[in-house]
């Protein structure tokens, strides 16, 4: 009688059958898994990228005193990634009486699955994300924006922030 070392043929194959299935069956659930967190983390760079340039544009507001204080998506010169990947996007400055109090954006996402879901995973205690269908619209309060726009009352006279 032989002395058998190591494993035989058969028993081979057969662990990388067992192998191969395992490997094609969470494979696909592992890329999506990825797809996600990729497509979170494009939309939160473009989130953050907006909500930095809406910032630069209440800053430069406040200080040169346009005429108009009105905000197109134009105005922040985004780069042509973050208008894709944030479709149908608006953006506004709010305001309460002569305060301004907050700035926002809106896009529409094409599903709302994902709306659902980038709602749950981008919820913060420093922005209000509020789903309506496949519309996200994120606002951001001014008093976390620069130290200096904390209080920032309208004349209605001059038509400044002062």
């Amino acid at each position: 009688m032989k002395n058998q070392q190591g494993f035989t043929l058969t028993e081979l194959v057969l662990a990388m059958v067992v192998v191969g299935i395992i490997f094609t069956a969470t494979i696909p659930k592992i890329l999506n898994i990825y797809d996600k967190q990729q497509e979170k983390n494009e939309v939160a760079l473009a989130i953050s990228l907006t909500l930095n340039r809406l910032e630069e544009i209440v800053s430069q507001r406040v200080e040169e005193c346009p005429v108009s204080h009105n905000v197109t998506v134009n105005n922040l010169h985004l780069p042509p990634n973050t208008l894709t990947t944030l479709p149908s996007l608006s953006v506004a400055i709010g305001t309460t009486e002569k305060m301004m109090n907050n700035v926002s954006l809106s896009f529409v996402l094409p599903t709302e699955t994902k709306a659902r879901y980038l709602q749950t995973v981008l919820n913060t205690g420093d922005k209000w994300i509020v789903r309506n269908g496949n519309q996200l619209t994120i606002t951001q309060p001014i008093t976390l924006l620069n130290s200096i726009l904390k209080r920032v009352n309208y004349n209605v006279i001059t038509g400044c922030y002062e």
